[in-house]
């Protein structure tokens, strides 16, 4: 029995289906926006220790961002970008975890939008990353951000920088040392 084109193509597109209702079914919004191209696995993390007022904190992840990932905005997607996201475990916040946006080129650091729908990790290596994730609101911003100037400081192997008051419990520093 010979199996035509169209019943390759409908058994592909059936498949397909099947798998897009399974991933909704189980809820896992992350998988959801990797089909839909919404959103990016960034791996692996940087061989960095994180130190919070100096205390090294193990459970910390810092990821590279080369290029900005927003297929449905062309003039922007895939431009060259040097950023880092530092990933902090953090039990008192809302999602379990504090996501720093850190902009290399212009020395900013800030929000973004850090929900479980725009930043997931998978086993402590694999950061999801939505298309919306991605924009930040600079801390030094006095109308849209915090007003608040971090003084970070780069060198060839650290990054450093204050933290706003209560940002991250009692924290006041955060430093990153490049391994």
């Amino acid at each position: 029995m010979k199996i035509t084109k169209e019943k390759k193509v409908i058994a592909i597109i059936g498949i397909g289906v099947a798998v897009y209702i399974s991933i909704l079914l189980l809820g896992n919004i992350p998988l959801i926006k990797f089909v839909t191209l919404t959103g990016r696995f960034i791996f692996p993390p940087l061989d960095a220790a994180v130190y919070l007022d100096d205390k090294l904190e193990n459970r910390a992840r810092v990821f590279a961002i080369k290029s900005i990932y927003d297929p449905f905005r062309f003039e922007k997607h895939g431009q060259p970008i040097n950023a880092l996201i530092l990933w902090i475990p953090n039990s008192d916040s809302e999602y379990q975890r504090t996501i720093i946006y850190i902009n290399l080129d212009l020395k900013m650091l800030g929000d973004v939008n850090s929900s479980n729908r725009e930043y997931d990790l998978f086993f402590s290596w694999l950061l999801f990353q939505s298309d919306n994730g991605q924009y930040m609101v600079p801390w030094q911003d006095a109308f849209k951000g915090r007003g608040f100037d971090p003084n970070m400081k780069i060198t060839d192997k650290d990054i450093s920088f204050k933290l706003p008051t209560d940002y991250l419990g009692t924290v006041n520093e955060i430093k990153i040392t490049k391994d």
